[in-house]
């Protein structure tokens, strides 16, 4: 009737990056000069004299940073009777930050890099019939620190160029239900579909420090980024598909197709926290349009010498459906500012897969 599940785990991230197109590092006995010596030059110190063939000439290289993080999770099922079962899972994680926030490009440090964490809750129910079958599931999960895809970058107005800096205090509520199901309409005719409905939404606005590249702060931005769609994923799809054995049992394996719809849409464009100041405040990123993608697979799953053989084949976006699936938002907030990403046209792909 009951079951449970409890898992933990903890581990130590450790990041140094190592930058081969930039100069190169002079280690001396009193001293490391980052980027000291490129191709041609002559760096000269306390009377002698180095270039990037040196033997105290490495490769530009950051010191190596540590976090801590962890994870815990756990969860129980209850079985009501044979066909009918319910869940309820928790877990929390924290996480070491990715490596392009804690080194930019010029291997500089970034400013207080953070752990993110989550906090995560989901229950569902689950119904199995011999014929067919459901399960749903309502999740909430509040996602702290969540940086954006991308390490945002201002023009240094000083010195010239650009200055990175990364976004500590960005929290998000992600929260939705999801439904799939399967219908065995015949032997060898399964109908499956599935319903996913989410509401991602950032939740909070910080103060952004910019620091040059000797890590003093040359600007402050206040930003808010209340209720404004989470970007770069579409919290609404609907999809289906039929699995159809054309001949079972055919020659020894059996045959079959599977064509798939899947409809995308509540896309948002991704945006850069700190444009969301002043008038702009709160304000909701270009939303994508809508559109769907029809694939098509076939396959023939066959049992020789004790081995299984699948061979596959498909025809992705079947229909050559223009459209766009993932954008930057733009100055204005609208399509006409926005970068966006072109998705892939109609391709085809074929494998074979060999288990024992």
């Amino acid at each position: 009737k009951w079951s449970a599940f409890l898992t933990a785990s903890v581990s130590e991230t450790g990041y140094q990056r190592f930058d081969y197109f930039k100069k190169k590092d002079l280690v001396l006995s009193d001293t490391t000069m980052e980027q000291a010596v490129g191709y041609g030059d002559t760096l000269e110190y306390k009377g002698i004299k180095y270039t990037n063939q040196s033997g105290e000439a490495r490769t530009a290289t950051t010191e190596r940073k540590w976090f801590l993080g962890y994870t815990i999770k756990g969860g129980i099922n209850y079985n009501i009777n044979d066909h009918h079962n319910v869940f309820v899972n928790l877990g929390y994680l924290n996480m070491a930050p990715r490596m392009n926030l804690v080194f930019d490009n010029s291997n500089k440090p970034f400013l207080d890099p953070k752990n993110q964490k989550v906090y995560a809750i989901e229950a569902g129910y689950g119904f199995k019939h011999p014929k067919y079958a459901a399960n749903v599931n309502l999740y909430h999960t509040l996602w702290k620190n969540k940086p954006p895809q991308y390490t945002p970058t201002v023009p240094d107005l000083v010195n010239g160029g650009v200055l990175s800096y990364n976004i500590n205090g960005l929290d998000a509520l992600h929260k939705g239900i999801e439904l799939d199901f399967i219908y065995k309409i015949l032997k060898n005719l399964d109908f499956e579909g599935l319903i996913s409905i989410g509401d991602w939404k950032t939740i909070s606005g910080n103060t952004v420090y910019v620091t040059n590249e000797d890590g003093i702060v040359q600007d402050t931005v206040d930003f808010s980024a209340k209720n404004v769609h989470v970007g770069d994923a579409a919290q609404i799809q609907y999809g289906a598909s039929v699995r159809y054995e054309l001949m079972p049992r055919f020659i020894r394996g059996v045959l079959y197709i599977k064509p798939r719809y899947t409809y995308f849409a509540k896309n948002y464009s991704n945006f850069d926290p700190t444009t969301l100041v002043g008038e702009d405040k709160d304000r909701e990123s270009w939303q994508i349009p809508n559109y769907g993608i029809l694939d098509i697979f076939t396959g023939y799953d066959i049992k020789y010498w004790k081995l299984n053989f699948t061979i596959t084949a498909g025809v992705m976006n079947t229909l050559n459906t223009v459209y766009i699936s993932d954008a930057q938002n733009g100055a204005d907030f609208d399509a006409t500012t926005a970068n966006v990403y072109v998705g892939q046209g109609r391709r085809f792909i074929t494998g074979l897969k060999i288990s024992f």
